[in-house]
């Protein structure tokens, strides 16, 4: 048995408060209440450009935001007559008001209102849709339709009927209401050669005209749309991998298409966008980077419960590596991204050449390692560990705190106490691409945290021992997480296979201050696995 030492038994008689937070699911359930009120009517930065407003069933405007306000030349004395609907489409909304003021419960379907611009190019679509308050005040949202059009959209008519880029840009066309002819004159593509990629695209899609093809694309687009929009430090150009479930992997890659592969695991509050820092060192190491986004995290949808996500995980990363033609390369883990890149090495070993984990690769299962952490950390941690049940509260509190924009204070809250990495913090680079890397974290809220945070603090040793593989642990000295002390027993423990790097003017941001360590480790591990 490989075990760390550990207080267990000052963890077996440590009762755990499950039992005693059984409110804690009332609390959970108001505030998501509360946030998907707010989520209606958050800034306009958050949610984009288009045009939204609130009339009560009176007709009154209760709430509008900028882009609205711009177009109507509203105020909190404006009604519906305010709108400039035309005569058809203000009877249908006054319909639908009357029918929301009947007594009693009533469900009411949307509507959508034309509203008519100067030219057919500048018509924009309404969608009108009843929204009740907790206080069952009945309201009615006006909300600008967006496009239907995705990458992912684009994305799933290539991968399921094999059509080219420029075929997709056709289809993107028609369904947007063009013409060839208006296609033709805007890409300077000849007419005739539109039509015979028209006809490719028909026999592709087993569809008879331009028609029954939109009809599919709308179709597909309900579930294209299901896949949230790239959040902010996400790389835009991140590619879609379909997996043999059906479900979509989203990954992105890095370095030179010819450099040797390797496999990047972020953790649970980074992402991958501070690659794209790394660019020169990459190509001098011919070096590509690939780099996965793991369930609950960025738009990757949660699949499995949390006990299963390792499993799941390297049978996603196993399915995307035989896509793509690759038989085995290292695996990189940063953070908890540590748990995922030992399971790799245990249940693929005939994938993975190695293991590089920097700022994490240790279970945290002792009392002198949670007292290790900073007070933010080591209270998701006691309560990961001791009152699971309570640890969807803590993390949404976390999580409220970075949507309501104290992102900056949050990051640096993760850091107190480390000197070096509020150094590392003040080098507006790389505080911008840890800020990212959080947004990125959080953009489905903290179901990702949830299951990181329950592996991270149980003795997952076991999976550490499974494997054979050469393992290389980069460690900032100071970090305020895992201490430099666990990490040398553990390399301690793996013996002449584990090579531990430390950091001596270092603490957990060190990937990010000192990326040249993980590119050394890369070369000097590939080079060991050539010698083999």
């Amino acid at each position: 048995m490989f075990a760390l030492d550990s207080d267990e038994d000052s963890l077996r008689h440590t009762a755990t408060l499950d039992a005693s937070v059984a409110y804690l699911n009332t609390s959970m359930a108001v505030l998501r209440a509360f946030d998907a009120m707010n989520a209606r009517f958050e800034p306009e930065e958050a949610r984009g450009a288009r045009l939204r407003l609130v009339l009560n069933i009176s007709g009154r405007v209760v709430w509008f935001n900028g882009h609205a306000q711009a177009v109507f030349n509203l105020s909190r004395m404006s009604s519906l007559a305010q709108l400039g609907l035309s005569a058809e489409n203000e009877q249908r909304l006054e319909a639908l008001l009357k029918q929301l003021d009947m007594p009693g419960p009533v469900v009411v379907p949307p509507v959508v209102l034309r509203l008519a611009g100067q030219t057919d190019e500048q018509c924009r679509y309404l969608i009108a849709r009843q929204i009740t308050q907790p206080e069952d005040d009945k309201l009615v949202l006006l909300e600008e339709m967006e496009s239907s059009w995705t990458p992912m959209l684009a994305h799933m008519l290539q991968a399921s009927f094999s059509l080219s880029v420029r075929e997709v840009e056709i289809v993107e066309a028609l369904s947007a209401g063009q013409t060839l002819a208006e296609l033709s004159a805007m890409t300077g593509r000849q007419v005739s050669t539109l039509r015979t990629q028209l006809k490719s695209i028909l026999r592709k899609t087993s569809t008879r005209s331009q028609a029954q093809l939109v009809r599919l694309v709308l179709s597909m687009a309900s579930h294209a749309g299901a896949q949230p929009a790239a959040p902010e430090g996400l790389d835009p150009e991140a590619e879609f991998f379909t997996l043999p479930d059906g479900r979509i992997l989203p990954y992105a890659t890095f370095g030179p298409a010819t450099g040797r592969p390797v496999l990047f695991v972020h953790g649970m509050l980074d992402g991958y966008s501070f690659l794209q820092d790394l660019d020169m060192l990459l190509s001098r190491a011919q070096l590509r980077i690939i780099a996965p986004e793991r369930q609950g995290f960025g738009r990757a949808k949660l699949a499995s419960t949390a006990e299963e996500a390792p499993d799941r995980f390297v049978a996603d990363i196993c399915a995307l590596l035989d896509a793509m033609g690759i038989a085995d390369l290292p695996v990189v883990g940063h953070m908890s991204g540590a748990v995922y890149a030992f399971a790799m090495a245990a249940y693929a070993p005939q994938r993975v050449r190695g293991v590089i984990n920097v700022s994490g690769g240790v279970p945290i299962i002792s009392l002198q390692q949670f007292r290790h952490m900073s007070a933010r950390q080591r209270t998701v941690a006691f309560t990961a560990r001791f009152a699971p049940a309570a640890l969807p509260l803590v993390l949404h509190a976390g999580i409220r705190q970075i949507a309501s924009g104290g992102i900056e204070a949050f990051v640096h809250s993760l850091y107190e106490g480390s000197m070096c990495d509020s150094v590392a913090l003040s080098d507006p680079r790389i505080r911008a691409r840890i800020i990212e890397g959080v947004r990125f974290a959080t953009a489905q809220g903290y179901k990702g945290f949830e299951i990181d945070s329950f592996h991270v603090v149980r003795d997952w040793s076991e999976v550490i021992a499974a494997s054979q593989c050469p393992v290389a642990l980069i460690h900032g000295a100071h970090d305020p997480v895992v201490s430099v002390t666990s990490v040398q027993h553990l390399a301690t423990r793996l013996g002449p296979r584990c090579t531990p790097i430390i950091a001596p003017l270092h603490g957990q941001t060190v990937l990010y201050a000192q990326p040249a360590l993980l590119i050394e480790a890369l070369v000097a591990m590939m080079a060991l696995h050539n010698c083999r």
